[in-house]
């Protein structure tokens, strides 16, 4: 059963297993908050720290809070949830990243959390919408994207064009 949860040390060694799998089958869509515990593996006391920090802004982030995607005590994902949005988050990155296992890809990972998400930024955070953007090449992305749009409703932002070779697609979802 998919659960999202704060990430927590009695699921380590999962995480664990969860980043060498990332590692090992890196895609060019691959988010920030994964490296975090990918560059950490050894470490466990300097990606809890980190993660902590990033709560309250790290650098030239905003604040995000990590939460790990679960299923039946393994960590098959993780999601990055920025709880502010600046200009470049309005056009690129959004209030959500997310990085799936790859054994569990293709499976609607995302979209079967997406509700247990909704419940945690509701009762921490108190958004209506969260934005959610891709790159229009990340075809998978999109595909998750639309489904939640489809089945939580939301707003449809034009694309925002970041680059000759990169475009967003952009997406208010919902949070129920």
């Amino acid at each position: 059963m998919l659960k999202v949860v704060e990430p927590n040390r009695n699921l380590w060694e999962s995480a664990v297993v969860f980043a060498k799998e990332v590692k090992n089958s890196p895609t060019e869509f691959d988010i920030y908050a994964s490296n975090h515990l990918i560059e950490n593996i050894e470490n466990p006391d300097i990606y809890f720290d980190l993660i902590e920090k990033c709560k309250h802004g790290l650098g030239e982030y905003v604040p995000n809070q990590t939460l790990w995607i679960t299923d039946d005590e393994r960590v098959v994902g993780m999601f990055d949830l920025r709880l502010q949005l600046n200009e470049k988050l309005m056009n690129c990155g959004g209030n959500l990243a997310y990085q799936i296992d790859p054994s569990f890809r293709g499976k609607r990972t995302v979209f079967h959390a997406y509700p247990l998400l909704c419940e945690y930024i509701k009762s921490h955070y108190g958004f209506d919408k969260i934005l959610i953007t891709c790159d229009k090449r990340n075809i998978s992305s999109h595909k998750v994207i639309l489904s939640l749009f489809n089945e939580f409703g939301g707003e449809e932002l034009p694309p925002a064009k970041i680059s000759d070779t990169e475009t967003q697609i952009r997406y208010w979802i919902n949070v129920k």
